[in-house]
């Protein structure tokens, strides 16, 4: 059974649900990345179905890594793997969202886990890669897999994050540099990326992600872009709606007269119970830090065959 984890990779082949990495905790110390791989029979979904277990792949071989991205691709011949792109790792001695040169190793590598075989694979790619980044988007169409945008730095600054598109062929293992005429997305990362189809044309789209410089609640955005490919290299972005996160954009519903002193009498009235609400999480999460703690056996089990000072490891 896989262990808890959150920001993992989970994707759905022809027949399993596929669940690899992520962070898990461990009480007592700072998070753990995993690289473990599990599979679930689609069949255990279906109603009616006999009990179905998770059966554990091979882990990932690779250097530990968090914000990588994981997309289910299908080869020319039609077996299917799940690619694995980006990421980064923690060095040694750093600190967590440090900004120091060195803290972290960023990766453009792409590593392919194939469900036929139950191995991975780093293929030999000629050519132009992609820059090295974490928490980018990706989704695969037409047997390419498609990245877009991501960040290279905590330096909360311009050039930290990316606004590129680039396609992974497996048909001739080479990236491709989308270069897209006008208007495109700014440069963001954690963004949503999905294939799909817009007046019958296949096209790739993006929603929201945040951009730097700034601040999280500053710089968020809510924006949907679509990108339709004119040539092996070229295409055009589309802006299907804009960035607004203003309170009559996301809560229309206080504005249904359209009279914006709802909108303050609302306010007001939800302003009361979040105050309620707020001191009541308060109180829980004091209780929380200052309370007991006790580890469990199977935690002090595994934390006695890790290094604790480097939370970047392969927990199993």
């Amino acid at each position: 059974m896989p262990r808890k984890r959150r920001g993992h990779i989970l994707e759905a082949s022809r027949n399993h649900l596929v669940l690899m990495g992520g962070k898990t905790y461990v009480p007592g110390t700072s998070g753990f990345v995993l690289t473990d791989l599990w599979l679930l029979p689609l069949e255990a979904t279906r109603r009616g179905a006999k009990k179905f277990s998770w059966t554990r792949g091979q882990d990932f071989p690779g250097m530990p890594r968090w914000g990588a991205t994981g997309t289910v691709m299908t080869s020319p011949d039609s077996d299917e793997y799940l690619a694995l792109f980006g990421g980064r790792h923690l060095n040694k001695g750093a600190g967590f969202h440090s900004t120091a040169a060195g803290a972290y190793t960023y990766f453009n590598e792409l590593w392919l886990y194939s469900f036929k075989t139950n191995t991975w694979s780093k293929p030999e790619i000629a050519g132009p890669l992609p820059p090295a980044r974490d928490h980018h988007g990706t989704t695969a169409l037409n047997g390419k897999l498609y990245v877009f945008g991501g960040r290279c730095s905590e330096e909360r600054a311009a050039t930290s994050v990316f606004n590129d598109l680039w396609s992974f062929s497996m048909a001739t293992m080479t990236w491709t540099l989308h270069n897209a005429d006008g208007a495109a997305p700014t440069a963001r990362f954690m963004p949503g990326m999905a294939g799909t189809k817009v007046n019958e044309k296949d096209v790739i789209a993006v929603f929201a992600g945040e951009s730097f410089p700034g601040h999280t609640s500053k710089t968020t955005q809510n924006d949907v872009w679509f990108y339709e490919a004119t040539g092996p290299d070229t295409g055009a972005w589309t802006q299907s709606s804009s960035t607004d996160c203003s309170a009559k954009a996301v809560a229309p519903e206080l504005f249904h007269k359209g009279e914006e002193e709802e909108l303050a009498e609302e306010g007001s009235n939800i302003g009361t119970t979040q105050v309620a609400g707020i001191a009541g999480l308060l109180t829980l999460f004091v209780a929380g830090i200052f309370g007991p703690r006790r580890r469990s056996t199977r935690d002090a089990a595994l934390l006695d065959n890790a290094d604790i000072e480097h939370p970047y490891i392969a927990v199993q």
